[in-house]
């Protein structure tokens, strides 16, 4: 392809998007080098250049820059609500990129009033707020509240029409398969009915289980809530699944691989085998550099290994790992779950 041909521009951009999950450190660097033609290319309108911005926000987020995600979301959005207004699925999608950017800043006040300043601007339309407007709302303001350890704020988003969150449908629509209803269910203390409505939305995805972005996702969040539901059997079985998958694709030093191992650490432990918990832990620091996209990330990963080393009988190991976890919750609310298993695998 010719250097300034739209089209390398738009597979670079794809090529991003493929490695998302997975390889973040090389979804990055595809998402710059489209980002880069994208923009000195003079042909290419707002429509065009929006995707990419987007994508390239994705990419610094996975990879612990938040604050210049937000910077790109920022830009996206602009370039799709100049072209296609504020009620179109482009420009609410870029809504909630910013959004998710700036919560992963632990800035949850500021996620706040950004989204309520979109839903004030999109009420001043002859349409008034979308149905996809208010869902995607919804959705962010569960972010914040499992990010900050916020239950009753995860239990109040639930209290009028959670189908419309919990569907197939609505699962399947999210540029990141973030899934955050499902984590705010489980941080309002209803893990059985989150992982019911993971499994039914699981049933409509493409087999076979493939290292995708989809399918990564789906499988973490999946032995997380089998945890949570008490079904460590289950989810050790789930995190072998995306640890083998992982493994044939040789994606063993990104986030998606430690975090399968940690989970399969923490099923191990609770199973008692021990055994396997210190394999799994072992095999999770072959990605012990790859970056988190927030605080609250990187506190849950500190607190599968801290129960992991503790089920190992590495206790000193395991208290010295929860305190340090215990300075990345500073932001949390003060009953949040987190800062109680912290705290008590901290010996505090």
């Amino acid at each position: 392809l010719l250097p300034d041909a739209f089209s390398r521009f738009e597979n670079l951009k794809q090529f991003a998007a493929f490695w998302l999950g997975w390889d973040d450190v090389r979804s990055l660097q595809y998402a710059q080098l489209a980002q880069a033609g994208f923009a000195r290319a003079a042909y290419v309108g707002p429509i065009e250049k929006g995707p990419s911005l987007r994508q390239l926000g994705y990419g610094l987020q996975a990879n612990g820059r938040a604050a210049e995600a937000e910077v790109a979301a920022r830009a996206a959005l602009g370039h799709f609500t100049s072209s296609l207004g504020l009620n179109n699925r482009n420009s609410i999608r870029a809504v909630a990129a910013v959004a998710d950017a700036i919560s992963r800043q632990g800035d949850y006040p500021r996620s706040e009033s950004f989204l309520t300043e979109q839903k004030r601007q999109m009420a001043s339309t002859a349409g008034g707020v979308s149905a996809s407007m208010e869902r995607m709302l919804r959705e962010q303001q569960l972010e914040n509240a499992w990010l900050s350890g916020d239950s009753a704020s995860a239990a109040a988003g639930f209290v009028d029409d959670p189908k419309s969150l919990l569907s197939p449908v609505a699962l399947g629509d999210n540029d990141l398969t973030s899934f955050w209803p499902l984590l705010a269910l489980d941080l309002a203390g209803r893990p059985r009915e989150a992982l019911d409505a993971l499994l039914a939305y699981r049933n409509t995805l493409p087999q076979p289980v493939r290292a995708t972005l989809t399918w990564i996702r789906t499988l973490e969040v999946q032995a997380t809530l089998e945890l949570a539901a008490a079904e460590p059997a289950r989810a050790l079985a789930t995190a072998g699944v995306l640890l083998t998958v992982l493994g044939n694709e040789r994606a063993t030093t990104g986030r998606a691989y430690r975090t399968a191992a940690e989970l399969s650490a923490v099923a191990a432990a609770r199973v008692g085998n021990v055994a396997e918990a210190t394999r799994a832990l072992a095999a999770s620091q072959t990605a012990a550099s790859a970056p988190f996209s927030s605080l609250a990330e990187r506190a849950e990963s500190g607190l599968r290994r801290a129960e992991g080393l503790n089920a190992s009988g590495r206790h000193a190991e395991a208290v010295s790992t929860a305190r340090a976890v215990l300075t990345d919750l500073t932001g949390q609310r003060r009953d949040s779950p987190r800062l109680v298993q912290a705290r008590q695998l901290a010996g505090l």
